[in-house]
């Protein structure tokens, strides 16, 4: 789905909630509480709140237009009943849109995670799977060859941050709208000062295990 999709599948979200907005308001003055449409015309108010502050959020975040979200003059419906059905029919069809927008302006990876709860599990996969490998090197030459030494120190960092770059770049942007930012720096630092930490921790657990 291109930017021009994107905004058309949001146009059409927007013009559904237009309209459920305008059959909800119409009919409220026509229901009371006591009335058996009392209930579905809450549970309608709410998915209208919903829908609005999802509406907002996406045009910020596909950097579309701030969205015209008032209510326009209800046609075709005469009944409560009828009303009723034409609001949660506009809303239904407003959410598949809104869902096939969703899609493109939230990353592949980890969709529905904060932006610094995505790179911390990114750069903490990373470092963990370099810290696997750290201990394998430290196994294989019992602590006492100078390549995995710097491989350990050095080399497995710099995997683990490049690693995370990639992944974020790949797989932690939308298709569509604003960019991400992560807190790369925190990351970095991550991986180039706790990994080594790490590594000289095992050495010494080792140390002791040969004591």
């Amino acid at each position: 789905m291109k930017a021009a999709e994107v905004a058309e599948a949001y146009g059409r979200a927007a013009a559904g909630y237009r309209q459920a907005l305008s059959q909800v308001e119409g009919v409220r003055p026509r229901v009371t509480a006591e009335s058996p449409a009392a209930t579905e015309l809450s549970v309608l108010t709410v998915r209208l709140g919903a829908q609005h502050d999802s509406l907002v959020a996406l045009a910020t975040r596909a950097q579309l237009p701030a969205p015209w979200l008032e209510g326009v003059t209800p046609a075709g419906f005469t009944t409560v009943e009828q009303m009723l059905a034409g609001a949660r029919a506009a809303l239904d069809g407003a959410d598949e849109h809104l869902a096939a927008v969703q899609q493109h302006v939230c990353p592949p990876l980890l969709p529905s995670a904060a932006p610094t709860a995505r790179a911390a599990l990114v750069f903490g996969a990373w470092s963990l799977a370099a810290v696997v490998v750290q201990c394998g090197l430290l196994v294989l030459t019992d602590g006492t060859n100078a390549g995995a030494a710097v491989v350990s120190l050095c080399g497995m960092p710099l995997v683990a941050v490049g690693g995370s770059l990639v992944t974020l770049l790949a797989a932690g942007q939308p298709k569509v709208g604003a960019r991400i930012a992560y807190p790369i720096k925190a990351g970095v630092v991550l991986c180039l000062l706790g990994m080594p930490l790490a590594w000289i921790l095992l050495l010494a657990g080792l140390a002791v295990l040969r004591a």
